[in-house]
């Protein structure tokens, strides 16, 4: 039901983009997605760069996001200023850019408003074959996908207050103030609710160990800044990675154009019940939803070991049953990423969850925890309502239990937060640059334990992403090289977006993609 709250805003009103490529344009595009795929299937290096090279926009977009709005929660004045960025940057590259208002209500009772930023790109459409495999004049071109990401973060400005210059002694003197209070309530300790109170008077005070990155003894050895406080946050993972990636799709697809008719959306309030995604599937007509073919949901990729692509609850069985047709959009991912080689060429690896525990997914007996996960996000309305859905992120898999799940490192530097990155202070731009370009050096690489995820049944033996590339692979000079030494943040905006635009273009059974 539609939200009586909401209203659409039309920022542009234009032609569809793919209405005004001129003749000239749609041959020469033509040509080029006829030579890229060649490109994908060669083995040699240079020809392998032609492979999701857009460059540095994606990764200087979503730093540009993460640091002037880096408190963005749902329904804040920093949330609807990143709203207004996003928006100009669609403008930008030519998109009619629709603004979904809504409200919605928070767990606290508090109604918030919220927008949503829509786009629309029209697809060329497939053309069914015959049964001897002969294209026919009868066009299929009524399907779509959306594709979206959630733009806010769950952390507000009320959780860290920078201090000023005339407010520095004040705000000392308080912290002063709680800190001797703390010691107070814990025998002249600092406060651990694990730890009993030592109330004997003949004993030091312990020195302050709350926060102490440095002296962990699971930290790795290395000379750059750590965070104590929200004061570098501005989720530039969770979710200015994925709202990156999302945006670069939307460009690379006017070019390299979808079959599928494609719907961009960046989801408000996504931290908050996923109110905005709630919203905009509210407001989707029964014909819009008959035709729905996925929804893609893209979570933060940046800081957690490994990319994961998932399917939804709704493709799980009992025992290890499998609903194929609710997971066919999650294998048209993982083959895009294995016919491109994007682990050969770029030095990027996509995984899917083959934990395989046996769980109850509420399917009646225990369900196989393999390429689905229970992680709830912006897909998950859409889940809920039967639609198929592909779930990507950054996380860690590797996991003996679902009490694990929502690890997104082994990396001994995220030890303080038990491997969780989303939400806390290590969520910081300048930290996680630091970090893992450091993380790159070889002096480094020798330092990481990071444990390995079973792949995919049948898949070929891949590096992860912190994979020392040996000589006999380096050629002097080589392009695609430089792409796996690409920075991380860029790496996996630019070969997720990649994956994105490619899949787009999977024919449906029985039919051949339109090339205009």
């Amino acid at each position: 039901m539609v939200n009586e709250d909401m209203r659409i805003i039309y920022l542009m009103d234009k032609p569809n983009i793919s209405k005004m490529l001129t003749k000239t344009m749609i041959a020469i595009l033509a040509v080029m997605l006829v030579i890229i795929p060649l490109f994908a299937c060669s083995n040699t290096v240079d020809e392998g760069n032609k492979i999701a090279n857009y460059g540095s926009y994606g990764a200087d977009f979503a730093t540009a996001l993460a640091r002037s709005f880096p408190f963005r929660s749902p329904g804040s004045e920093q949330e609807s200023g990143a709203s207004v960025l996003i928006a100009a940057e669609l403008q930008k590259l030519g998109y009619p850019v629709q603004i979904q208002e809504f409200s919605y209500t928070d767990s606290q009772g508090v109604m918030r408003n919220s927008q949503n930023i829509i786009c629309q790109l029209e697809g060329s459409g497939f053309t069914k074959l015959d049964d001897e495999g002969n294209t026919t004049t009868e066009l299929i071109d009524e399907r779509w996908n959306l594709i979206g990401a959630h733009y806010d973060v769950v952390v507000t400005d009320k959780d860290y207050q920078p201090p000023t210059d005339s407010g520095q002694s004040e705000q000392a003197d308080e912290q002063e103030q709680v800190d001797d209070e703390d010691r107070i309530s814990s025998g002249g300790q600092a406060a651990d609710p694990d730890v009993p109170a030592d109330t004997t008077d003949d004993t030091e005070p312990e020195a302050e160990t709350e926060d102490d990155f440095d002296t962990n003894p699971w930290q790795m050895e290395r000379e750059i800044p750590v965070p104590i406080d929200f004061s570098t946050y501005d989720g530039i993972n969770n979710n200015a990675s994925g709202v990156a990636a999302v945006l670069i799709a939307a460009q690379e697809m006017l070019a390299d154009q979808p079959g599928y008719d494609i719907r961009f959306v960046f989801f408000g309030a996504g931290t908050d019940d996923f109110a905005g995604a709630k919203a905009y599937l509210d407001s989707l007509s029964t014909a819009e939803m008959a035709t729905l073919e996925a929804m893609y949901n893209l979570e933060g990729i940046y800081a957690g070991d490994k990319v994961y692509a998932h399917s939804g609850t709704n493709s799980v069985s009992a025992g290890n049953v499998k609903d194929y047709e609710m997971r066919r959009k999650l294998y048209e991912v993982t083959d895009v990423f294995y016919n491109y080689r994007l682990n050969t060429n770029n030095g990027y690896s996509l995984y899917t969850n083959q934990s395989s525990m046996l769980v109850n997914a509420g399917k009646g007996g225990s369900s196989v925890f393999s390429e689905w996960t229970f992680k709830l996000s912006d897909h998950t309305p859409f889940d809920q309502a039967g639609i198929p859905v592909v779930y990507i992120e950054s996380g860690e898999y590797n996991i003996n239990s679902l009490a694990e799940l929502g690890i997104e490192s082994k990396n001994p530097s995220f030890s303080s937060t038990g491997g969780k990155i989303s939400g806390t202070p290590f969520d910081s731009s300048g930290y996680l640059e630091d970090l893992f370009r450091h993380m790159a050096e070889p002096s480094s690489l020798e330092q990481l334990y990071l444990s390995p995820t079973p792949l995919p049944d049948g898949a070929e033996s891949t590096q992860t992403d912190e994979t020392v590339i040996s000589e006999s692979e380096v050629t002097e000079g080589s392009a695609a090289v430089d792409m796996k030494d690409l920075p991380r943040l860029e790496q996996r905006i630019n070969n997720t977006a990649f994956i994105l635009v490619k899949a787009m273009q999977r024919e449906p059974s029985g039919s051949r993609l339109v090339r205009r």
